[in-house]
């Protein structure tokens, strides 16, 4: 772990308007976010930059994001970086398509931010134990 800096995301999303939304919001809970627009080039940083974490949509161009996480877990220098996949819809074939690319979460697009919040601390090892969890969800919501 990193003393006294802050964690980096790495933020990989085809959808400008969104990704700026997502990096202000990740940026308002203190990480520091760096955004790559498309899963290829998301991958090749991932490698390079060795983020805390991974944020990345399911449907992003030229890699989408399940075979990016698919990637990932692959490749030795990436493979333990905690994953976030973002689905557009939360229908059931979307999810399972998702966790069985390797993400350690999946969550539609249109979730609270403090869900968001508690799932990055949660996944970070910072976030609450388990008996916690469900008393903050309930606040969260």
């Amino acid at each position: 772990m990193r003393m006294h800096q802050r964690r980096t995301v790495l933020l990989a999303d085809g959808d400008p308007n969104r990704a700026r939304m997502m990096a202000f919001r990740l940026a308002a809970l203190k990480y520091e976010v760096r955004h790559f627009e498309n899963g290829a080039l998301a991958l090749l940083k991932a490698h390079e930059l060795k983020p805390d974490l991974i944020i990345a949509d399911a449907d992003m161009p030229i890699l989408d994001g399940c075979r990016m996480v698919d990637a990932l877990r692959s490749e030795g220098g990436t493979a333990q970086i905690p994953v976030v996949l973002l689905i557009e819809s939360a229908e059931q074939e979307a999810l399972v398509r998702g966790w069985r690319s390797g993400a350690d979460l999946c969550l539609p697009w249109k979730h609270s931010e403090g869900e968001l919040e508690l799932a990055l601390r949660r996944l970070l090892g910072v976030g609450p134990t388990q008996h916690t969890w469900a008393a903050e969800h309930a606040l969260a919501s």
